[in-house]
């Protein structure tokens, strides 16, 4: 792939992963929900912020507390880095370190992660060095069980720190909105058919433009009736469009829910 065509590819490359991780310097990554409302922590007790650092820098995504010891987040938070550290129980990152102090980890991602589609199998474990005692501001949740059916409608909730507007302003507060399920032939209308949703992925959003952003990387997309985690953020086009679709990694999925098994079964 030369000239011309390559500089194509290094474009859409770029167009397609607004919520890249890269672009998440910490300094830089207390950015919202897009049309989401500020959330106390006892409202998503699961959720964790993550430092991810190594020789690109150090960045921000989100995880999710799936046991005592395991923490789901995005493929793409991880790779590349050598340092993952979490840090539950806060609704904002002015909270106290010494009370609430951060957590380190290994981790470890699906070994088909950016093969054909840099997006696909976007998933990734984190095993703590220390665990995480359950109370009202640090609970794990239930992954959704394999094969669940995944049909268009169904009310999720995000939550994260990503940003308001594709490039909009930064907060230090934890927000969270509601968001839909919507079909595959919605979601392919929005992306290339290079860049197809495949069975390990899932299309989300609303006909407002509530969606995740820039930031929200890796967070959890949980079942808002059964309070199941049924994806994490992966990425989206123009996130502040009204009717714009996110790409969420699809954990009923078999390959992605086994992977999930076979790395937290101690």
């Amino acid at each position: 792939m030369k000239g011309a065509k390559l500089k194509s590819f290094l474009l859409i490359q770029m167009a397609f992963i607004v919520q890249d991780v890269y672009s998440d310097v910490v300094n830089n990554v207390g950015d919202k929900i897009v049309g989401g409302s500020l959330a106390n922590i006892t409202n998503a007790p699961y959720y964790v912020l993550m430092s991810i650092s190594g020789p690109k820098g150090q960045f921000s995504c989100g995880g999710t507390i799936i046991s005592k010891k395991h923490v789901l987040t995005a493929a793409h938070c991880v790779k590349g880095f050598s340092i993952v550290k979490v840090r539950p129980r806060i609704s904002s990152k002015k909270e106290s370190l010494k009370d609430k102090p951060w957590i380190s980890g290994s981790f470890v991602y699906h070994n088909k992660y950016g093969y054909r589609n840099n997006l696909d199998y976007d998933v990734s474990v984190i095993t703590l060095s220390t665990p995480i005692s359950p109370d009202s501001l640090a609970q794990p949740i239930k992954v959704a069980r394999a094969g669940s059916k995944l049909a268009a409608g169904i009310q999720l909730t995000a939550c994260g720190y990503g940003a308001t507007k594709e490039h909009g302003p930064t907060s230090n507060d934890l927000r969270c909105a509601y968001i839909q399920t919507y079909s595959y032939k919605d979601c392919l209308s929005q992306y290339r058919r290079s860049r197809a949703p495949t069975d390990r992925q899932f299309c989300a959003g609303t006909e407002n433009g509530v969606s995740t952003c820039r930031g929200d990387s890796g967070g959890p997309i949980v079942v808002t009736s059964s309070q199941e985690l049924l994806g994490l953020t992966s990425g989206t086009y123009y996130c502040e469009k009204k009717g714009a679709l996110a790409l969420y990694t699809n954990l009923v999925n078999k390959e992605v829910n086994d992977f999930i098994k076979k790395h937290t079964s101690d």
